[in-house]
């Protein structure tokens, strides 16, 4: 994997932070909808670049959706989450109340509830802000997402080795990974303990259609 592919998944962040953007700042309820669907084929897309990618992507929207909700540079989220990214930009630290905040579950009807929850006109200059964080947050989501590429093969290694459960045991190596990397689980019957993340829903239908190559080249 390039430096250039890595560049198309800039341009597939920047589209998506576009298309959310878009969305919360629409009036309209029909736009709202329409601009949903379209961030699933996004999401979809960035999938097939590379499954990992889920986890990237999940808290770019969730960052994105909640900055417009609460009117709050939402880089704590970047704490809260498994990914562990720092923001250097002071002016982007992480506000104490959210910091403290438990997040809800993230499904698909408590996204969507966000993705269409009502807010105030956005001006020009709020709108211009939101973009350079958000620009901020991908170009910091996408230099960890490098850094931790190269330690895919071995953190692979390591699952295949400690994975006694016989059910995953039978399972592919990209499902091996997303079921330890979204759970820190080798147990599968885990996942009916509790809802699906949104994202994880579409990840685990892509998970079957690429092939373990496409995550560790």
């Amino acid at each position: 994997m390039s430096y250039e592919d890595f560049d198309k998944l800039k341009d597939m962040y920047t589209q998506l932070i576009e298309l959310v953007c878009y969305a919360k700042e629409t009036d309209s309820e029909d736009e709202k909808i329409d601009y949903f669907l379209k961030m699933f084929q996004i999401v979809r897309a960035c999938l097939k670049f590379s499954p990992y990618t889920h986890f990237y992507t999940q808290v770019l929207i969730d960052i994105i959706v909640k900055t417009y909700n609460t009117k709050v540079f939402r880089s704590d989220l970047l704490f809260k989450s498994q990914i562990g990214v720092f923001i250097k930009e002071t002016k982007y630290s992480p506000n104490d109340f959210f910091s403290e905040l438990e997040e809800d579950e993230y499904t698909t009807q408590i996204l969507l509830m966000k993705w269409v929850q009502e807010i105030d006109k956005i001006s020009a200059k709020k709108h211009n802000e939101y973009m350079k964080f958000f620009e901020t947050i991908r170009d910091l989501l996408i230099e960890n997402f490098i850094e931790k590429k190269a330690d895919l093969k071995e953190r692979l290694e390591l699952i295949s080795k400690y994975s006694n459960n016989s059910l995953v045991r039978n399972l592919s190596v990209p499902e091996k990974l997303f079921l330890y990397e979204t759970k820190r689980v080798f147990d599968i019957h885990y996942l009916n303990t509790k809802p699906a993340h949104a994202l994880l829903i579409v990840g685990a239908l892509f998970l079957k259609m690429i092939n373990f190559q496409d995550i560790i080249l």
